[in-house]
């Protein structure tokens, strides 16, 4: 279950932000602390049923987009297909953006102990 709650976490902040929405303002909305969105998009915490069902109602999306195996984009508009792919790839930069900065890091400290 912990990995569905990453898929389901990866999915919820991607349509945040493909809002534009902060988490203080998607907390506000469903009536949660920000923390529980946080614990939610990180995967720590599952999401009840019909607080699952509510985010649906508010990004237009069917729940089973949340909890399908694969990424089912045939449930968005083109425009929201979009903003999620754009998501999706702003997430795939900063990893690799992450991984540059760390293989940086470590090929200075294998070079100063030589």
């Amino acid at each position: 279950m912990e990995n569905m709650n990453k898929v389901i976490g990866f999915r919820l902040k991607n349509l945040r932000k493909a809002r534009g929405l902060k988490r203080e303002g998607l907390a506000k909305i469903i009536g949660v602390s920000v923390s529980a969105i946080r614990d939610w998009e990180q995967g720590i915490h599952g999401i009840r049923p019909e607080t699952l069902k509510h985010l649906a109602e508010i990004f237009e999306v069917k729940q089973s987009y949340f909890v399908e195996e694969e990424l089912d984009l045939g449930n968005l508009t083109d425009q929201k297909k979009e903003e999620v792919l754009k998501g999706i790839l702003e997430w795939v930069q900063r990893q690799k953006a992450e991984i540059l900065t760390l293989e940086k890091t470590l090929e200075t400290l294998i070079s100063s102990k030589k």
